[in-house]
Parts: structure tokens; C-alpha cells; sequence
């Protein structure tokens, strides 16, 4: 307690110790513990029904549209509980209001909470954890490093030549970049990309979403979004897609 020039009663302050790692209301709430998820069986046997697909190497396309409240961040959830001990990847970022003009925000975020953030690391084994990752999705280190390097604010020094200077041509090959990843790693075990809020995406995130739908078909990639009803997709309904 602390005694405030002002403020006639003392205050009961606290102090930031370190990051908890939630990433949303949902996730800090857990800490404390969920209520018991109940109903929605219909909605679990789809998502299982379509990640067998994905098991099988068929890439698919979820879309958990509800009203702001409706347990749709609970869903995804459950589902990612459901596949504990299964092998696999799960990648997710989420949009943002305050963010929704900042190009590529919601994949700066989820990178920089996969390759920079872990406190224990050095840079050095930072960046050795990013050259594995993009190793393994069979892309060119000298390429991808400093683009996502750059786009993450991450410094590497001189190993590696600089991103290209236009702006247009950096966003294209940074494009080609981020799916590249995604699909890659999917060719070594399937691949879940959670996407929170698409109606709250900047232009830059939701193109990397179309070029996602367009080539993941016959990738084993569940890309499982959640958005409100007032969404207007930019791109069209396609067989390997649902609702």
C-alpha cells in the first residue's frame, strides 16, 4: 500500500515482473481456470473431420463465424487441447483494432513470440532457431533472414546481405517468404494456422491469407480462422473450404 500525493486513501500498487505469455482474455482466464466446455459436438466432430483430411494431405479451410462473445476463441482452443500428442505444428497470431493499418502485425507478433522474446536465449541461439526453421521449410537462408530479420526488428549483423530497398519489392518477396514458410513446414508434419479476428486484419496479413488459401490445398494445412458476421472475405469460397 502506498500513500499517493492526491489521492486520500493509500493504493495498493504492483509491479510487472515478467511476461505471462497470454495472448488474449481467453488465455489469461485460463490461468485461473476455464468453466467445463460443454455442447459444440457438432463443431468438434467438423474440425476433427477436417483435420483427418489434413492428415491425409489435404489442405483445408475453417471459418468459425459468431457474434464478439460467442465462444469462438473457446472452440479453437478446445480443438488445440484435443490434438495434444498428435504430431504437429500450431502456428497462430490474431488481428487487432488498434493495428488494423500496421502492414503484417498480427505475423510480426506471432514471429517475434516464436524466435525473439524467449528471455533465456541469446541472439546468437535466436537467430540459429529462425536459420533451422527456415532450413527445414527449404528456403533460402540468405532470402529469408533478412526479410523476416527486418521485419521483426531483429538485429543479425553483417551475416547476411540487406533486405531489398523498394518498398513493393520487399513486400512481394516478403509474401512469398511467409507462405513458403508456412507450406514448408507442412511437408515435414502437419500444420495448424489459428487465425483470431480476421475482421480486424490489416491488407498486407489478409493477403498472405488469400495466397494461403489459394496454394495450401494440397498442403496438410488446417487454416482455422475466427471472425464476426460482418467479415466480407476478398477472396472466394472454394471446395476445401467451410463455414
Amino acid at each position: 500500500m502506498h500513500q499517493l500525493k492526491g489521492i486520500a486513501e493509500p493504493v495498493e500498487l504492483y509491479r510487472i515482473a515478467r511476461l505471462s505469455g497470454a495472448r488474449s482474455r481467453l488465455a489469461a482466464s485460463a490461468v485461473r481456470g476455464l468453466t467445463p466446455f460443454v455442447g459444440r459436438s457438432d463443431e468438434m466432430g467438423l474440425l476433427s473431420n477436417r483435420w483427418e483430411r489434413v492428415r491425409d494431405g489435404v489442405g483445408q479451410v475453417v471459418f468459425v463465424v459468431g457474434e464478439a462473445g460467442i465462444g469462438k476463441s473457446r472452440l479453437v482452443r478446445q480443438f488445440r487441447e484435443q490434438l495434444v500428442g498428435t504430431p504437429h505444428t500450431w502456428n497462430e497470431c490474431a488481428g487487432a483494432p488498434y493495428f488494423q493499418n500496421t502492414p503484417f502485425y498480427p505475423i510480426t507478433d506471432m514471429l517475434q513470440q516464436r524466435f525473439i522474446q524467449p528471455g533465456d536465449k541469446t541472439n546468437k541461439e535466436k537467430l540459429s532457431e529462425l536459420e533451422r526453421d527456415l532450413e527445414l521449410a527449404g528456403l533460402r537462408l540468405a532470402e529469408a533472414v533478412p526479410l523476416l530479420a527486418s521485419m521483426m526488428d531483429f538485429p543479425i549483423g553483417d551475416n547476411y546481405p540487406p533486405p531489398p530497398t523498394s518498398p513493393e519489392q520487399k513486400r512481394r518477396r516478403l509474401l512469398a517468404v511467409l507462405v513458403g514458410w508456412l507450406l514448408g513446414i507442412a511437408r515435414s508434419r502437419p500444420v495448424v494456422m489459428a487465425v483470431e479476428d480476421l475482421h480486424w486484419l490489416d491488407a498486407s496479413t489478409l493477403e498472405v491469407m488469400q495466397l494461403l488459401l489459394e496454394q495450401g490445398a494440397t498442403s496438410p494445412l488446417l487454416l482455422l480462422c475466427t471472425t464476426r458476421p460482418e467479415f466480407h472475405a476478398p477472396w472466394t469460397m472454394r471446395a476445401h473450404h467451410c463455414i
